[in-house]
């Protein structure tokens, strides 16, 4: 038997060094320059499941020779931070009085409202629906359409009413209780994807508001097949080689965001506004290089307020959040939160709650 445990026992040790390594790397993937490590820089989508396997290790070892758990000990020790970011645990009182509240903010890549669904000023469309009953001060919606918020503008004196200001580019747009002052659209090299800067002016003091949509992955129905398979066996080399095609949308993807959140880094670097939000689509997840060039600069509102991992992406198999919301120190997140009570879009929203610092 001793023997028999021995001829167990090396395999899986080794295989547990390789999921701790395999952990790391994509724990740590954001911090990859995404031009020199284009593949390495996409490991972090699959982080739950490597984590999850550590943590079978971690009960293996638990139940078969205890002292083998410092092992996986020390993969989820070393990816302690990184895991908080990807699921945060957050338990905190909730309730807020009217002036400890400064301002609700709703993200949503809309996805053209539904297309397809009604887009009249009847507010039967379930997206323009919800809209109007977020009963948020300011809206970024990404995938937006300029002309179906004007016609409902125009048609229905009932949609939106307190939120009176917008300023809308090809499919962007940010609607707000106060006026904009100043609105800019910001274009990206060689993409179709774009980000809406706009300056509202809140009792004397200024907001940036930053709405962003990062570089789409553009994948077919077969490529997302493939992408899954590639996901759910990654040490298959087999599949590697059968879906280059694949790997190369996925890696020339992850370059054209990392370029375009430096774009917005740069300019946060120059923001002089005394309050700044940056929110919207990132076609990435919290590990990325993206979100953090980001979150080096401004507050992660769903580290600082949310609860567990949370998605916001939801269709075709690929479940990230992948849509985020950040502050500067002017603004405290007070709850951050996705709503999944809505499926119209194939993404949900995100809804936020800042309160001005003192």
């Amino acid at each position: 038997m001793k023997l028999a445990g021995k001829i167990l026992f090396y395999p899986l040790f080794l295989l547990n060094i390789l999921t701790v390594l395999l952990l790391l790397v994509c724990a740590w993937s954001g911090y990859l320059f995404v031009k020199s490590f284009p593949i390495l820089s996409l490991s972090g989508m699959a982080f739950p499941i490597v984590f999850a396997v550590n943590i079978l290790f971690l009960l293996l070892w638990l139940i078969f020779r205890k002292r083998t758990i410092w092992l996986p000990l020390v993969g989820i020790i070393l990816t302690l931070s990184p895991l908080l970011s990807y699921s945060p645990l957050n338990i905190r009182n909730t309730e807020m009085s009217e002036k400890d509240t400064a301002i609700r903010l709703l993200s949503y890549n809309v996805h053209g409202f539904s297309i397809g669904q009604n887009l009249d000023g009847g507010m039967t469309n379930p997206v323009l629906h919800y809209l109007n009953s977020s009963d948020c001060d300011i809206l970024c919606l990404q995938e937006s359409n300029e002309t179906v918020i004007k016609r409902n503008r125009a048609y229905n004196k009932d949609f939106l009413p307190e939120i009176k200001y917008d300023c809308h580019t090809a499919g962007m747009s940010i609607m707000s209780r106060w006026p904009i002052i100043e609105w800019n659209a910001i274009h990206f090299e060689n993409s179709k994807n774009k980000a809406l800067y706009c300056r509202i002016l809140i009792d004397g003091d200024t907001l940036a508001v930053y709405s962003c949509h990062f570089q789409s992955f553009g994948l077919d129905k077969k490529e997302i097949d493939e992408y899954n398979n590639l996901i759910r066996h990654p040490n298959e080399t087999e599949n590697y080689i059968n879906n280059k095609s694949t790997l190369k949308k996925l890696m020339y993807a992850a370059v054209q965001r990392s370029e375009q959140a430096e774009q917005i880094a740069g300019m946060l670097d120059k923001e002089t506004a005394r309050y700044i939000i940056l929110c919207g689509d990132f076609n990435d997840t919290p590990l990325s290089y993206s979100h953090r060039i980001i979150s080096h600069r401004l507050t992660d509102a769903y580290r600082a307020a949310g609860f567990g991992p949370s998605i916001s992406y939801h269709e075709n198999n690929l479940y990230f959040r992948i849509d985020h919301v950040f502050c500067n120190d002017g603004l405290e997140p007070l709850k951050c939160r996705v709503d999944n009570s809505i499926k119209d879009s194939d993404h949900y929203p995100i809804h936020t709650v800042f309160k001005f610092r003192k």
